[in-house]
C-alpha cells in the first residue's frame, strides 16, 4: 500500500439503462458532492449503465453510455452484461475508463496517485492492499480487504469512505438521492448529443 493514499472516497452509481439525458444532470450533482470535500474521490459505476432495448444502446453495442461517463470522469465502469462482444477494442485507446467484467479488472491510477496494491474487480479478488468489488450488494461491507457496495437506484450516489492506514477499514457510507431541480452541465450535454449523431449515423450506414 502506498503511502501516498491513506484515505480513500468513493463516488458510485449505478443502474443508468441507457438515460443518456439523466447524465447532464448527474454529473452537476457529482460535482456538487466533491465540492463539498477535501479529496478527489475514486468515481466507478456498478452495472447497468446500458441496455440493448434502449436507444441507443443496442445499435452502439453498449459504448454509448460508457463514453459520456469517460467524459464525466469516471475511473471505472462495471460492463459486464453492457459492452457487447467485440465492442471493447473500439474503446480501445479512445477511453481512459476500466472496463471491467468477468475477465478484466483495473487497477487504481487517479493521477497523480497510481496504486497497483488496489484493485477494482467485478467479484471478490485477494488483493495486497484493498479490492472493491463492482457487483452489487446488499449492503456496504469491508471484510478481508474485499469491500463490497450496496446497490443503488440510477438518480442516487453512493458515497464511502475508507481509512487505508494500516489494515483498510469502512468508516462511512452513505447513499444520497439527486434533487430533481438539479441542472444539467452544457459540456456533458454536447458529449451526449455527440454520442446520439454517432448512433444515428450507426443506423443509416
Amino acid at each position: 500500500m502506498t503511502d501516498a493514499l491513506s484515505q480513500l472516497t468513493i463516488f458510485y452509481t449505478a443502474g443508468i439503462h441507457g438515460d443518456l439525458a439523466l447524465l447532464p444532470r448527474l454529473f452537476t450533482f457529482i460535482q456538487q458532492q466533491i465540492a463539498e470535500r477535501s479529496d478527489k474521490p475514486l468515481l466507478l459505476d456498478m452495472g447497468e449503465s446500458c441496455v440493448p432495448d434502449v436507444w441507443p444502446c443496442g445499435v452502439t453495442g453498449g459504448r454509448s453510455t460508457l463514453i459520456v461517463l469517460d467524459g464525466m470522469g469516471y475511473h471505472a465502469a462495471n460492463v459486464e452484461g453492457v459492452l457487447a462482444e467485440g465492442e471493447r477494442y473500439k474503446l480501445s485507446g479512445a477511453i481512459s475508463l476500466g472496463l471491467v467484467d468477468g475477465r478484466y479488472s483495473w487497477r487504481y491510477n487517479v493521477p497523480p496517485i497510481q496504486d497497483d496494491d488496489i484493485v477494482v474487480s467485478l467479484r471478490p479478488t485477494p488483493a495486497i492492499g484493498l479490492n472493491i468489488a463492482l457487483e452489487p450488494a446488499a449492503a456496504t461491507s469491508l471484510e478481508d480487504r474485499v469491500l463490497r457496495l450496496q446497490t443503488v437506484e440510477k438518480r442516487q450516489l453512493g458515497i464511502v469512505s475508507i481509512s487505508l492506514s494500516g489494515e483498510p477499514a469502512l468508516e462511512s457510507c452513505e447513499v444520497v438521492n439527486m434533487s430533481p431541480n438539479v441542472r444539467p452541465d452544457p459540456t456533458i450535454s454536447a458529449a451526449v448529443n455527440f454520442v446520439e449523431d454517432e448512433a444515428r449515423y450507426l443506423e443509416n450506414r
